[in-house]
């Protein structure tokens, strides 16, 4: 009887997270308005192939970067994941079912590295991302 209320229960939980899943509607990244979508209503989707404005910065006590002068800076696709915006988190996903946090969907690391460009001395910031296991 308990395996059977137990069973009872998580197909319940599953259908309900399902419906919760089916009321949000998916729109590719290239669509998004975010003066007429509220993010936490909707699944992102950012196909492969698909470009998306960066504006890198960093702040701090020691060094600045503003992100003006990087208007053409574009991060491209490779493969299709999509995104969901969960509270104060963004949620990654490879078929939009399971997700997960952004430590959790990739692996790498981030490089500094001091090269010279024109006689001058260059500083190299980047970061190399690799799925997690999926």
């Amino acid at each position: 009887m308990r395996r059977n209320i137990i069973a009872v229960m998580t197909t319940v939980l599953t259908l309900v997270g399902s419906a919760v899943q089916a009321e949000l509607k998916t729109i590719p990244i290239e669509e998004i308005d975010l003066e007429e979508i509220e993010l936490s209503d909707v699944v992102v989707e950012c196909a492969a192939g698909s470009s998306i404005p960066l504006r890198p910065f960093i702040r701090g006590e020691i060094v600045h970067l503003d992100s003006d002068g990087f208007d053409d800076l574009l991060l491209t696709v490779l493969e299709t994941f999509y995104l969901k915006f969960d509270e104060e988190e963004i949620l990654f996903s490879w078929e939009a079912q399971q997700w997960k946090r952004f430590s959790e969907f990739f692996t790498g690391n981030a490089t500094l590295s001091l090269s010279s460009q024109d006689d001058q001395m260059v500083i190299e910031l980047g970061a190399e991302l690799h799925q997690s296991l999926k």
